[in-house]
């Protein structure tokens, strides 16, 4: 009953206001990334920004951006096992993308779809 009650009002909540979420994972491993992700889903459309900081990041975090609408910033920091980013490629809103100290990274060729892109970090 509470948490009806509470659907209730959040959904009140949005209607009157802007909602936007930043979310941040830091050191998860694959298996935590996939259930975070899953538990995400419900506010899928209001996240702005999500961070991952040496996490294991799987093709479903990649499905997951993707359906992002208001996907302003991803940043997969440290990511250490990321080796490319050809999942991104629906990522139509994303503005900023922090790919620093992705050892690993080799390829970024599916950005180029990202048409709002305008920064992009690849640091080492």
């Amino acid at each position: 009953m509470a948490m009806s009650v509470l659907k209730k009002e959040m959904a009140s909540y949005e209607t009157r206001y802007q909602v936007q979420l930043d979310i941040v994972l830091v050191g998860f491993p694959e298996e935590h990334v996939d259930a975070a992700i899953a538990a995400l889903g419900a506010v899928q459309a209001k996240i702005h920004s999500l961070e991952m900081h040496r996490c294991m990041v799987t093709a479903s975090a990649f499905s997951f951006a993707a359906g992002c609408g208001e996907l302003h910033t991803l940043k997969l920091i440290s990511c250490q096992q990321l080796m490319s980013v050809e999942g991104l490629s629906a990522c139509g809103s994303l503005h900023t993308l922090d790919l620093s100290r992705c050892k690993n990274l080799r390829s970024v060729e599916g950005l180029s779809a990202c048409g709002s892109l305008h920064t992009l970090d690849l640091s080492r």
